[in-house]
């Protein structure tokens, strides 16, 4: 009794929801983590049998000049944003969303170390002679630009005489600084040197 028309219906497939958790990356100023550091802690939603999720890093704001070289030391964490691909359609098939992801710069390590100076047993020391070299430039930093930083230098030198006297006894005494160097890209050692008191002629 009837001529039957068949209207199609629509079968959709809505993408997947896909949680990344991203690694926590860790960069010592001027040397830049390894692309072994990047990656995924935890993934969650993948169906369909989907494996064989790859990530990598696609940018990261804790570096800069073709990630060569590492951003200033700060408080907190920069981030870095990730790349998927190993699962064919992935783009289409998963709304994808991030969490973790952040990327520090701790202080590299540099070494100042004291020049060693002398004197004649009641000659004072030369204040000129004091100095100092510095081992662990990072990220490209010049001599110039840490001394800069650095800035002046209060030396103490425990072979300075007291009580009137030029200088103490014949002998070898530390060459110090006093308090501490701070750096904000640098954590500092000081090196002492030698302050050596030779014996007068008679």
């Amino acid at each position: 009794n009837y001529n039957v028309t068949v209207t199609n219906g629509k079968a959709s497939v809505t993408p997947a929801s896909l949680k990344v958790d991203l690694k926590e990356v860790h960069h010592v100023y001027g040397t830049p983590a390894g692309s072994s550091a990047y990656g995924y802690d935890s993934v969650s939603g993948l169906t369909n049998g989907d494996t064989g999720l790859v990530v990598t890093m696609s940018s990261d704001a804790a570096l800069k000049e073709n990630n060569t070289k590492t951003q200033d030391v700060k408080v907190g964490s920069y981030g870095w944003e990730a790349s998927l691909s190993g699962i064919d359609g992935l783009a289409s098939n998963y709304t994808v969303t991030y969490t973790g992801g952040e990327s520090y710069v701790t202080k590299a390590s540099l070494n100042m170390v004291l020049d060693n100076v002398s004197t004649v047993y009641g000659t004072a020391f030369d204040a000129t002679k004091y100095g100092y070299t510095l081992d662990g430039h990072a990220n490209g930093d010049t001599d110039a630009v840490i001394r800069g930083l650095i800035g002046s230098v209060s030396y103490d030198n425990k072979g300075v005489g007291t009580n009137g006297k030029a200088t103490g006894n014949v002998g070898d005494y530390v060459l110090g600084i006093d308090g501490a160097v701070a750096l904000n890209n640098y954590n500092v050692t000081v090196t002492n040197g030698k302050a050596s008191v030779t014996p007068a002629s008679l």
